[in-house]
């Protein structure tokens, strides 16, 4: 899983001009990102195994309007929506499972019970295959 996890946060890390961490960093430096664990469910059907992840970002501003979570957002969503990851990425041990894609789920920004931090939250999910 940690493969899959650095291959999102590479992704990212490379698609915008905004710190990129998976903790909040204690100096406060905004505007950040925040990518959150990744969570995998299992999918599987009749025929095969599989399965489905999720992984949530945080974009954190406190720039005074929605603007500068809004663009980070959209680097963001260009970055991994419909992405394919390399299919040297691969997930399983006895069976190999590559990412076959991603997408957003939902975005949502919110302004913090401080009046000043604006929050913006991207989910996506993630799609994986089995490699034969």
């Amino acid at each position: 899983m940690n493969e899959i996890y650095m291959a999102i946060f590479t992704r990212v890390d490379a698609a915008i001009d905004t710190a990129v961490g998976d903790h909040i960093p204690q100096d406060e430096v905004f505007p950040y990102v925040q990518i959150n664990g990744l969570s995998l469910t299992n999918d599987d059907t009749v025929v095969e195994q599989g399965f489905t992840g999720t992984i949530d970002i945080i974009t954190w501003s406190r720039y005074r309007g929605r603007k500068e979570v809004a663009l980070i957002m959209d680097d963001i969503y260009t970055a991994l929506h419909h992405y394919d990851l390399d299919k040297s990425v691969i997930y399983g041990v006895r069976r190999k499972y590559g990412i076959t894609t991603i997408n957003q789920a939902f975005s949502q920004i919110v302004t913090e019970s401080d009046g000043l931090t604006r929050q913006g939250i991207q989910r996506f999910n993630i799609i994986f295959e089995e490699l034969l």
